[in-house]
């Protein structure tokens, strides 16, 4: 028994489906499922086959006795191994290759997702994944050997900033002698929520007090930007891409004090994320305000 609590349905069988199976039942012929990725697999993979079968279960409870499945290992047999490849491939199904990166080793697997429908004479093949060279890369960020500790506080720096982003799961290994590995769990992910704000009013009158214009603190996952303050015509006045830049008032090319007035900024920044760097624009305008001298250039 299995509840769908997502809100768009996406783990369920649509009603159009479910009529389809049920009426299989009624029909005179049996749809068989052909599931080639019966082998020894990383627990990765495992999780796929895993998943891949509640389905096939699920479909079979509907559709009764007329649909069968079952998983195949194209391996099993050395000698026909090469002659069923050529034959799936000859009907449209292809391999993939998983690349695994774990702990510095590099391990390349060849899997065949891909299933083929028989009923009577008619065959359907489904490829499941493109074909290709997919990468998983992986780190064993700590291993417990004591059941009375497993708390642990994992610290992650992406181009040595601090960063909370990343996907967790946790496996089982029975003993160091034979060092079977259980199916990964249910995987956690967690993602960063960057913050880089500016104000909008400062006072370069060198009072020690809001002398600079930067960004407020504390600044929180931005792997770096590129930021332009401009004038009322549009000249740029001052360019960082230091995301603890501090702008002091002052024109970048000419040295010369920059009037009151009103600045516009445009700012890029890259905020690190958990599949990968984003890029944000942030625009808007800001006061600059000195004690006199109040005409902008």
């Amino acid at each position: 028994f299995r509840v769908d609590l997502s809100s768009d349905k996406l783990h369920s069988i649509s009603n159009n489906t479910k009529e389809l199976l049920r009426s299989l039942d009624t029909s005179n012929y049996t749809l068989n499922a052909e599931v080639y990725l019966e082998g020894n697999f990383p627990a990765e993979i495992e999780k796929l086959k895993l998943g891949l079968n509640e389905k096939l279960t699920e479909f079979k409870a509907y559709a009764g006795d007329n649909f069968k499945f079952n998983f195949i290992n194209l391996d099993e047999d050395q000698e026909l191994s090469k002659k069923w490849k050529d034959e799936l491939k000859e009907s449209g199904l292809y391999n993939s290759e998983i690349v695994i990166k774990r702990d510095n080793k590099e391990e390349k697997i060849e899997i065949w997702p891909a299933i083929k429908l028989r009923m009577g004479e008619r065959t359907l093949p489904i490829q499941l994944l493109q074909p290709g060279r997919f990468p998983i890369s992986q780190e064993i960020i700590n291993i417990f050997n004591n059941i009375e500790d497993t708390s642990f506080q994992h610290q992650f720096q992406f181009n040595g900033i601090n960063s909370i982003a990343g996907c967790y799961y946790v496996t089982a290994t029975d003993s160091a002698i034979y060092n079977n590995e259980s199916f990964p769990s249910d995987t956690v992910c967690f993602d960063n929520c960057p913050s880089y704000l500016f104000p909008n009013v400062f006072t370069p009158n060198q009072d020690n007090n809001n002398d600079f214009f930067q960004a407020l603190m504390p600044i929180k996952f931005i792997n770096g930007i590129e930021l332009n303050i401009l004038n009322r015509w549009g000249q740029v006045v001052f360019n960082s891409s230091d995301p603890e830049f501090k702008w002091d008032g002052i024109h970048q090319e000419t040295q010369l004090e920059c009037p009151s007035g009103t600045y516009y900024f445009q700012c890029l920044i890259s905020s690190i994320r958990l599949f990968g760097l984003e890029e944000v624009v942030l625009n808007g305008h800001l006061q600059l305000i000195r004690d006199v001298n109040t005409n902008n250039q």
